[in-house]
């Protein structure tokens, strides 16, 4: 007969420990095993660790949910209930410089003399 040594020694003791931190599963979480999994799936859902990184730089904040839906801008809405109340709803902003307009690239690698010449083009003076 096998028999956890939580058992043995609440039964020695008489001390029993709280919602059975200390049997089975319980000492996985009890350990933080549980978090640490949660953790590691959110980073996957955020795309890996280096993207995770800019994300939590970004937003200060690292969260997992189900996609609920998308824009015509291209902003993702997502979803997760086990959040609390005003904190289980957020957007994914669309990162700007990846759609911007290639226009403005070129605008911005243009020297001083060919603005000048683009502005007397654009604004005949």
């Amino acid at each position: 007969m096998v028999t956890s040594s939580a058992a043995i020694f609440s039964s020695r003791s008489g001390l029993s420990y709280p919602c059975g931190a200390m049997s089975g599963s319980g000492l996985y979480s009890f350990f933080g095993g549980d978090k640490l999994a949660s953790f590691w799936r959110i980073v996957q859902k955020n795309g890996g660790i280096r993207k995770s990184i800019r994300v939590l730089y970004q937003t200060d904040d690292l969260k997992d949910g189900e996609l609920v839906g998308e824009d015509k801008f291209g902003n993702k809405y997502f979803q997760n209930n086990k959040y609390f109340y005003g904190r289980n709803r957020w957007v994914s902003h669309v990162d700007i410089k990846k759609k911007s307009n290639p226009i403005w690239g070129y605008l911005r690698n243009l020297n001083r003399c060919e603005r000048k010449q683009l502005q007397r083009v654009t604004h005949g003076g």
